[in-house]
């Protein structure tokens, strides 16, 4: 059997999956309102049914290049972005707005996190994913009317520093 840092790829991923079980019957507890065995046992077979949904679309070689400990607060962080790049659209489209496309490259291995890191993209306002093509995302970007080009390479950084950064650390 492969190992993978001193645990075997059986070992990560039936810990991963207990972690994973775990975590998204506690968002159904905390969603739900209500602390029940009843609800807690729903919670439980609520998220082994989105594993085994999860199990059989994403492959097993994707599995081991991601630690979900480390991605466990990422939809905090993007949920912030998002928050916070809407004020920046609103701006934007009330001074006047143009378009641009752009061309990101990324470190990530793992093609999971590359598709997270795309969909991260396009739950920002103002921004959407237009291709994704092995590591490079080409994206429609909005911009505001004033903006010069160069901000383009402020726009790559941004998606660089803040959502790929994140991603980079859960990757193995």
């Amino acid at each position: 059997m492969h190992e993978w840092r001193g645990s075997t790829i059986q070992e990560l991923r039936i810990k991963s999956s207990v972690f994973i079980v775990i975590a998204l019957a506690f968002i159904w507890v905390i969603l739900s309102g209500s602390f029940s065995l009843l609800t807690i046992a729903i919670g439980i077979a609520i998220s082994i049914s989105c594993l085994y949904v999860y199990k059989k679309f994403i492959p097993a070689s994707e599995e081991h290049d991601v630690s979900y400990f480390k991605l466990a607060l990422f939809p905090l962080f993007l949920a912030r972005q998002i928050y916070l790049s809407a004020f920046v659209v609103i701006k934007i489209i009330l001074t006047g707005a143009k378009v641009d496309v752009i061309e990101v490259d990324t470190k990530l291995e793992s093609e999971f996190l590359r598709l997270i890191l795309s969909v991260s993209v396009t739950l920002t306002p103002g921004s959407i994913l237009l291709e994704l093509k092995d590591r490079k995302l080409v994206i429609l970007r909005l911009r505001g009317i004033n903006e010069v080009d160069a901000d383009v390479e402020n726009v790559k950084d941004l998606i660089k520093e803040k959502l790929e950064k994140r991603l980079l650390k859960a990757q193995r």
